[in-house]
């Protein structure tokens, strides 16, 4: 595979990263001056404005991708090469052993750069009842082609950690952590483009998406809840994911990536759902698990036709963080409505509101009564909704946080019919 760009284009990058590697100055020993890289920007001008492969590059990498590309690329070849030193003196790219070739040197990048994208998995430990049973339990499970429920020794062996010898010192203190919950299961998502050394790029992105839909839909489905008296994580660790590259049939690590507050505090906290103690065997809770992972299945499976699950489970999820308080996932729950029930050409007939809960009281509601109380509960919630939106308001009180945790239930419900009626 290969972006296929054609060879008067390659013939323009090839020239201006050569001029461009003329004035590349490296700080503190061994790490790219950015702000010596600025001629790099004018290498996305010379790709096509649209088509094919803009949208390929831009799945794979993200905004000026051929400018983060070649800084990454030449980032990670330094930074191998040369040592860190706090005092050195910035010296040019040229003084560097291999590089007096710009030419040569910019015709290696360029292929590099044609040979888009890299194969990346990203896995993170479930720290946690859930992934200590499923790991003595049920031990594998393929979620869709791209998500994968692993026992750690499973993992490793498909997605193995060289020796300490071999690593440097990041990657020896994130396998430390690895080997420091070898009990639990770990969660792998593969995905395709470039993962930079520092930030996030595209495929970071999808595969936080996919990873909280993951989760969303499991809390959805009462595969897991969020307790936030207990905590498996301890202090001293984080909730990270190891990020591996293919290379050959060989994975090699790469870097790793700390998830944002919001998701590190409900991660925290996430513990296999036990129906309020209903199931009290290892065996009722293994079954359960196995239960509401083919759920999950059967939404990755069809991504497709259950593209909206997926995405309002993603919101879902999110509008569980309270880190910043409850005004912002108070509208994050609307959105979840909003994705799963919305249709623009009917909401300019109807308010927002009534279209939403009329829509929802149909799907979810088993009684009259139960569907005029949704209806009333929408109108009121709109109505805060509104006022956050639109004035400002700053914090939710009383019976506003009563609705909110009311319409995040009802979320979970239409999430949850939506599946049902997806596998009939």
């Amino acid at each position: 595979m290969s972006l296929g760009l054609h060879p008067s284009c390659k013939k323009r990058l090839r020239e201006i990263i050569a001029e461009g590697l003329e004035g590349v100055k490296i700080n503190n020993g061994n790490s790219i001056d950015l702000d010596s890289c600025q001629r790099f920007f004018e290498l996305d001008r010379v790709l096509p404005e649209s088509g094919p492969i803009r949208d390929q590059l831009y799945e794979y990498i993200g905004d000026f991708p051929t400018f983060r590309f070649i800084t990454a690329a030449l980032g990670n070849e330094i930074s191998a090469k040369l040592k860190y030193q706090t005092d050195a003196e910035s010296i040019d790219l040229q003084s560097v052993d291999g590089y007096g070739n710009l030419e040569a040197v910019a015709h290696r990048l360029v292929e590099n750069f044609e040979s888009l994208p890299h194969e990346y998995s990203l896995g993170i430990s479930f720290v946690n009842d859930f992934g200590k049973l499923f790991s003595k339990r049920i031990q594998k499970c393929q979620i869709s082609d791209s998500v994968k429920l692993f026992r750690h020794d499973e993992f490793e062996k498909e997605i193995p950690f060289q020796s300490d010898a071999e690593l440097g010192p990041l990657a020896k203190l994130i396998h430390k952590h690895y080997k420091f919950y070898e009990e639990f299961d770990v969660v792998s998502v593969k995905v395709h483009g470039l993962i930079t050394r520092w930030g996030t790029t595209t495929p970071i992105d999808q595969a936080m998406a996919v990873f909280k839909a993951f989760v969303g839909l499991g809390i959805v489905l009462r595969l897991f809840k969020i307790d936030s008296t207990r905590e498996w994580y301890p202090k001293e660790l984080d909730p990270i994911f190891a990020i591996h590259r293919r290379i050959g049939n060989v994975w090699e690590f790469e870097r790793d990536y700390r998830v944002d507050s919001s998701l590190d505090e409900t991660y925290r906290h996430l513990v296999l759902d036990d129906l309020n103690g209903k199931l009290d065997r290892d065996d009722e809770k293994a079954k359960w698990i196995e239960g509401g992972l083919k759920l999950i299945q059967s939404a990755f499976s069809s991504k497709k036709d259950a593209n909206k699950i997926l995405l309002a489970s993603e919101w879902f999820l999110d509008s569980c963080g309270k880190t910043h308080g409850l005004l912002f996932p108070f509208v994050q729950t609307a959105i979840v409505l909003e994705i799963l029930l919305g249709e623009k050409t009917r909401s300019d007939l109807l308010s927002l509101g009534e279209l939403l809960g009329n829509r929802c009281a149909y799907l979810i509601a088993k009684s009259h009564e139960e569907r005029e109380h949704i209806l009333e509960s929408f109108r009121k919630f709109y109505t805060v909704r509104s006022k956050i939106v639109h004035e400002g308001k700053t914090r939710l009180i009383g019976a506003e946080k009563e609705l909110f945790y009311e319409l995040q239930d009802v979320c979970a419900k239409v999430i949850r019919k939506e599946l049902e009626l997806l596998n009939s």
